[in-house]
């Protein structure tokens, strides 16, 4: 039989073997370690955006239920809510506006009184008036539907109404008194 021999080869290979190993190890421990610290910056950036995400969309809920509760639903119409329960009590403009209205529709003012009627809700505050005027009758139906439609928002409580008649001349005169109500942002 023929005897077979092996070659012993160079020893150094066993060792560049187990370097490369050990090379290759090193490169992926290096490579891994920035692809987890690539994914947890993701995953903190995202969680981020997500927390983002709910107060914003908190904020918009609570936009949006404001709107449903106060009915606003364009900039016009927040105006005219702000014309017409302006901040604060503003009695000139009161009285401006109750003598506008008379005047408009023929009525005389006689005397005007002012006194705070406490808090209707929540940052809305009650100025109740007191007023006389002299008109005709049907003046006075005119004179009701412009306080009605003032853009300041009024509530007529009571009309008290006292007919006079002059038979020499043949005038109808109205002295009537009115309890009004004007509200105003605390």
């Amino acid at each position: 039989m023929a005897e077979v021999k092996f070659n012993q080869g160079s020893k150094a290979k066993p060792f560049l073997g187990a370097f490369f190993i050990l090379l290759s190890l090193i490169v992926f421990v290096l490579v891994s370690r920035t692809f987890v610290s690539q994914a947890d910056s993701a995953e903190e950036s995202l969680s981020q955006k997500q927390t983002e995400y709910q107060e914003l969309l908190a904020k918009i809920n609570s936009f949006e239920a404001d709107k449903e509760e106060l009915d606003l639903t364009s900039d016009v119409q927040r105006l005219n809510v702000s014309k017409a329960i302006p901040v604060g009590l503003n009695q000139d403009t009161v009285i401006e506006n109750i003598t506008n209205v008379a005047e408009e529709n023929g009525i005389q003012l006689n005397s005007i009184g002012f006194g705070r009627g406490g808090v209707l809700s929540e940052g809305i505050g009650v100025l109740r008036v007191n007023a006389s005027f002299e008109g005709d009758f049907d003046d006075l139906i005119s004179f009701l539907e412009g306080i009605e439609g003032n853009e300041r928002l009024m509530k007529v409580n009571s009309i008290s109404v006292q007919l006079s008649a002059f038979e020499v001349a043949g005038i109808r005169r109205t002295n009537f008194s009115l309890s009004i109500e004007s509200y105003y942002q605390l």
